[in-house]
């Protein structure tokens, strides 16, 4: 587990202001982080002491789309998927 959070610190503080591109949609900056987590080992998963709750990857979302309510007690979740699911973020851009 200190080994996948190592990777995943590494992918979101380092390399993932080296994807993010204006215009990228919510769901195309998520892949690129999996793809590059996965690449460097880590298990896809996020775990978390909150209920015993996990994602994949953590909750993307770009300005309005970040507020919707989700099951999840978090920040927010994105807009055109279903509250019960918050892991992957608005595809047609960003908002």
């Amino acid at each position: 587990m200190e080994r996948a959070g190592t990777i995943h610190r590494h992918v979101l503080e380092d390399l993932a202001p080296e994807v993010l591109v204006e215009g990228m949609s919510e769901l195309e900056f998520t892949t690129k982080l999996y793809s590059l987590n996965g690449e460097r080992g880590h298990h896809g998963i996020v775990r978390f002491g909150m209920s015993e709750a996990e994602i994949i990857l953590g909750l993307i979302g770009f300005g309005e789309s970040s507020i919707y309510p989700t099951y999840l007690d978090s920040p927010g979740e994105t807009k055109e998927y279903h509250q019960l699911s918050p892991c992957w973020g608005a595809g047609t851009g960003a908002s």
